[in-house]
């Protein structure tokens, strides 16, 4: 669930609202195994025209604290500015996954630290071309993120904005301008479970069942060879 970042005090009420969700509204679907409605917060703007992550280091430290199983996913580094940071402020923030993070190539100690402690990026190939944050697909950084091991997960970002309506266009835009084979197709697939915020229990279910899915699609590869 994303929140636009417009005003401090605005700001303040949708996380407000949010951790008020968390506490009172449950996914009690199956009374026996009783989740969270709300796993994880983000702060989403226009980031190159809104205030920088860093200046609500205070609220999100107060809201992990008081919070410790709540997931802190920050939009991060979608900007072409050079003076950009934000990506720096979501990684010492605590973020667990970045969306975007689209500039991280420009600060590699960054690039390191966030590949040393799993944090994934959520890139999103058709918006960052549609939105001219990359001019050409073949030479989007994620190309270089994936050489290096950073983890990253193909997403869709605006889908009903941009008319595109399912998450296979970008896996689509990805695999044919990245040119990629299987093994990296596998594992951007598997990064989409691995760093996601569900629990153990639910990864390892999801986990069984794309495996079964992932070796039905590779008979079916071998009987068309």
């Amino acid at each position: 669930m994303k929140y636009t970042t417009l005003d401090r005090s605005l700001t303040d009420t949708l996380l407000d609202n949010a951790l008020y969700i968390r506490e009172n509204l449950k996914d009690d679907f199956d009374p026996d195994n009783i989740h969270e409605f709300l796993i994880g917060i983000d702060l989403v703007n226009e980031e190159d025209k809104s205030r920088p992550l860093i200046e609500f280091a205070d609220q999100l430290d107060a809201i992990k604290k008081e919070n410790p199983d709540l997931h802190i996913l920050l939009h991060a580094g979608e900007s072409l500015y050079a003076d950009s940071d934000n990506v720096i402020d979501a990684y010492l923030l605590g973020a667990e996954r970045i969306g975007h993070g689209l500039n991280l190539y420009r600060f590699p100690e960054i690039m390191d630290l966030v590949c040393e402690d799993g944090i994934c990026l959520e890139v999103c190939p058709i918006s960052n071309q549609e939105l001219e944050y990359v001019e050409d697909l073949r030479g989007h950084p994620a190309t270089e993120y994936l050489k290096r091991g950073v983890p990253i997960s193909i997403c869709s970002d605006d889908p009903a904005y941009q008319e595109h309506a399912t998450l296979t266009d970008d896996f689509f835009a990805a695999i044919v301008c990245w040119d990629l084979g299987l093994a990296e197709i596998k594992q951007l697939c598997l990064n989409s479970i691995t760093y996601s915020s569900m629990d153990d229990l639910q990864k390892e279910e999801l986990m069984q069942s794309w495996q079964k899915q992932w070796d039905t699609f590779l008979n079916i590869q071998e009987a068309v060879v």
